[in-house]
């Protein structure tokens, strides 16, 4: 292995690792939040790191939590 390998090897990987849980805490967090956020709604939800927070309207069709609007009338 080259000399760079030995002398930048162990803060690459500790700072690859870092990164890999800091995602992971994100990801964490978003489902926690989407979990809270349609706990009344009463339709299905999925959350990821692209789309976010989403709802099932209908069979296929999935709505970003924040265009979601609920009247009451």
């Amino acid at each position: 292995m080259s000399q760079w390998w030995y002398e930048w090897g162990a803060p690459v990987i500790f700072l690859a690792l870092v990164l890999v849980c800091v995602i992971a805490g994100a990801v964490w967090l978003g489902q926690a939040s989407c979990d809270a956020a349609t706990a009344n709604i009463g339709f299905p939800h999925r959350w990821s790191l692209l789309g976010r927070c989403q709802i099932q309207v209908s069979d296929g069709r999935w709505l970003p939590l924040d265009n979601y609007r609920e009247f009451n009338r």
